[in-house]
């Protein structure tokens, strides 16, 4: 485990503006890869910040940019509002933002990045990969995609994809008709269906959502596999 050296809220710059996001860098002599985390439907709260510290602790900087711009609750009605008035093109130019400023630090110096998101996040992510985004390998966590299934052919990196078997969101049938498209078009890739687990279960913020267990045994899966795919690119797998 990394010791952080750093983590707290930053901007950082697109189109001359300046874009708020929370960043967290673990101490290292060499240059880390990096980790783009986005946020769930709640905005960028305590626990996508403390998953970003997570990644920073594991080897990683972590930069989750603020894609409501500041707002954030969780309250359901509210937060949904938010989502709703995020726009989706917005979206896609603050996290290519944000994974030019984490390329650019000191600390990563052009390392691969990786992308994890969670719920509205996840799809973000899949999203991205499928748009050709700048990321080496990513990971969607409990989170669908608006975009229809036969453009997964299009993902060009590795995917790690967790749901859980009792998700009120996230049906099994979604569940199996995103591992079929990327079966289908033959992507790398890792699905997991966690028993007893529904939507939300790495979320520390919902007690009656998350799932202890189940959240260390995921964490350990995404983690083996964002390993795998930085080394089969050449890079140092982090300590």
């Amino acid at each position: 485990m990394a010791k952080i050296k750093s983590a707290g809220e930053i901007t950082f710059k697109i189109n001359g503006e300046h874009t708020p996001g929370y960043l967290a860098v673990p101490e290292a002599s060499a240059p880390v890869p990096g980790v783009i985390v986005i946020q769930e439907v709640w905005g960028l709260n305590d626990d996508i910040k403390r998953i970003a510290r997570m990644f920073a602790e594991a080897g990683y900087a972590a930069l989750s940019p603020d894609l409501y711009h500041g707002n954030e609750s969780e309250e359901m009605e509210e937060a949904r509002k938010f989502a709703m008035a995020m726009q989706k093109e917005r979206a896609a130019q603050d996290i290519d933002a944000a994974i030019k400023h984490l390329k650019a630090l000191p600390e990563v110096q052009g390392s691969p990045v990786a992308m994890i998101g969670f719920c509205m996040g996840g799809g973000l992510t899949l999203e991205t990969a499928i748009r050709g985004g700048d990321i080496a390998v990513g990971a969607c966590f409990y989170g669908g995609t608006q975009t229809d299934l036969q453009q997964i052919s299009r993902i060009g990196v590795p995917i790690f994809c967790a749901y859980g078997a009792d998700d009120h969101l996230i049906t099994l049938e979604q569940v199996e008709g995103i591992r079929k498209a990327l079966e289908t078009s033959n992507i790398d890739h890792e699905l997991r269906v966690y028993q007893g687990a529904g939507h939300s279960f790495f979320n520390e913020v919902k007690p009656d959502w998350y799932r202890s267990g189940t959240s260390q045994e995921a964490w350990e899966h995404v983690r083996v596999f964002f390993d795998r795919a930085l080394q089969k690119l050449g890079t140092a797998t982090p300590t």
